[in-house]
């Protein structure tokens, strides 16, 4: 007789959890608009990612996705600002480089702790790498003659 008591109390349990989980999965998000900050000036690399991403995301989301630009100390303001300042709800996004990965590395006290402040959530874009034909500083007398050159020369 204990065994359909016991059996009773756990599928109501169960019964119990399955609607909570269906009513916090039901909760629609986004309720607000989203916010993107770019952690380096407009017009750059990742400001343009960003900008690219925005309407497809506001699109797929039905809110509108913001992008801001929060530039300064070689991406530490945007990462700090995303890390410290701002409610971790899933409304702001951080987007950027690498630099949030070299900042514990190139400051002695970083103003956050990316392991701990930051998640990794998705990857956008690969930029590659820069190339140039390694010239010898005696061939070059101006800057002029350098874009010369550079545009020269075959690779």
């Amino acid at each position: 007789m204990k065994r359909p008591i016991l059996f009773q109390m756990s599928s109501a349990l169960g019964t119990g959890l399955l609607l909570f989980s269906l009513s916090a999965h039901a909760q629609n998000y986004p309720t607000k608009p989203v916010r993107i900050v770019v952690a380096f000036l407009a017009g750059g690399h990742d400001d343009h990612i960003g900008r690219l991403i925005a309407p497809r995301l506001t699109e797929v989301l039905g809110q509108q996705v913001i992008v801001e630009n929060r530039p300064g100390g070689g991406g530490v303001i945007g990462w700090e600002y995303v890390a410290k300042m701002v409610p971790p709800d899933g409304y702001t996004l951080a987007l950027g480089g690498g630099s949030m990965t070299t900042v514990p590395s190139l400051r002695s006290k970083p103003p956050f702790d990316v392991l701990r402040d930051l998640i990794g959530t998705s990857y956008f874009a690969q930029s590659g790498p820069t190339i140039q034909r390694p010239l010898l500083c005696t061939e070059l007398t101006t800057s002029t003659s350098a874009i010369k050159e550079s545009s020269a020369s075959k690779i």
